[in-house]
């Protein structure tokens, strides 16, 4: 169980922030640690509502970050349908003799 912090109402610390967004994407990984550091990343430029939280630590707003994962899976599911098309496209191209 980790600490717990008195953050500012509506926001999460960015290990918090990594694994809601690693919950959405279905990642079980544990040592999995790139959301975490684009998540801190962009806190530190402000974006997810970025804020320091004492003196070494970064708050983000829990609903930008739900948001960040929403977008993670559109634009999976965007690269998956992407990527399922070309090969069938390549496929035909195979089976045609044009390849």
């Amino acid at each position: 169980m980790g600490r717990k912090y008195h953050l500012d109402p509506g926001y999460v610390t960015i290990p918090e922030a990594a694994n809601i967004v690693k919950g959405m994407l279905g990642i079980t990984n544990e040592d999995d640690h790139t959301h975490y550091k684009k998540i801190l990343r962009g806190a530190k430029k402000k974006w997810f509502g970025g804020k320091m939280h004492g003196k070494r630590m970064f708050q983000v707003r829990r609903v930008d970050i739900i948001l960040y994962g929403e977008e993670l899976l559109e634009a999976e599911k965007f690269n998956l349908f992407t990527f399922d098309l070309a090969a069938h496209q390549n496929q035909g191209l195979h089976d045609h003799g044009q390849a």
